[in-house]
């Protein structure tokens, strides 16, 4: 997973990002306790960024992600296939 930050100031872009490096040979699934750990980070780091900032969860993975009650924790589901979709005619 990679947390990233935008940062838009007129018309100069800041960015940080933080990257936790994993990869899974199967669809990823968020469990109850990794989502209180998510829930936590993003609050922590709601409170350290401007008020006018929105912090996102983007989870990046090879497969997917498994559909439960704690995967609305992402944002955005980004998969290989999202990045590397070949153009349909």
């Amino acid at each position: 997973m990679y947390y990233y930050i935008i940062e838009r100031n007129g018309g100069e872009e800041h960015d940080w990002g933080i990257y936790r490096p994993g990869v899974l040979s199967e669809d990823f699934m968020v469990t109850k306790a990794y989502y209180k750990t998510l829930m936590h980070r993003q609050e922590t780091l709601s409170k350290a960024v401007s008020r006018k900032m929105v912090v996102h969860n983007t989870l990046i993975t090879t497969n997917g992600v498994v559909r439960n009650e704690y995967s609305g924790v992402f944002t955005n589901v980004i998969t290989l296939d999202d990045l590397f979709m070949k153009s349909r005619k």
